[in-house]
């Protein structure tokens, strides 16, 4: 079994967006990690992330959450294209 997904959080910080990944390795541990993409468009910026992960070989499904203040938002209309950009 190779790496999965568990969900994606992203967030805008000084006009770009930043994205939290957190995702199991093959033994089942919890990897957390931080993609700054250079964009300010949060759609452009998953799907470089979901690009990276691909080709990395990481699998979903996910959640994808944006976090405004302390609050997590669901984003379903991102959820479907990052899963989607991941897939392919």
């Amino acid at each position: 079994m190779g790496w999965r997904l568990d969900q994606v959080i992203f967030q805008r910080e000084a006009g770009r967006v930043v994205v939290h990944v957190d995702l199991f390795d093959p033994l089942g541990r919890l990897r957390r990690e931080v993609f700054h993409p250079a964009t300010p468009d949060p759609e452009t910026a998953l799907e470089r992330v979901a690009q990276a992960l691909a080709q990395r070989g990481v699998r979903g499904p996910g959640r994808v959450r944006q976090r405004k203040g302390s609050a997590l938002l669901p984003s379903p209309e991102l959820q479907r294209s990052f899963l989607e950009s991941l897939e392919s």
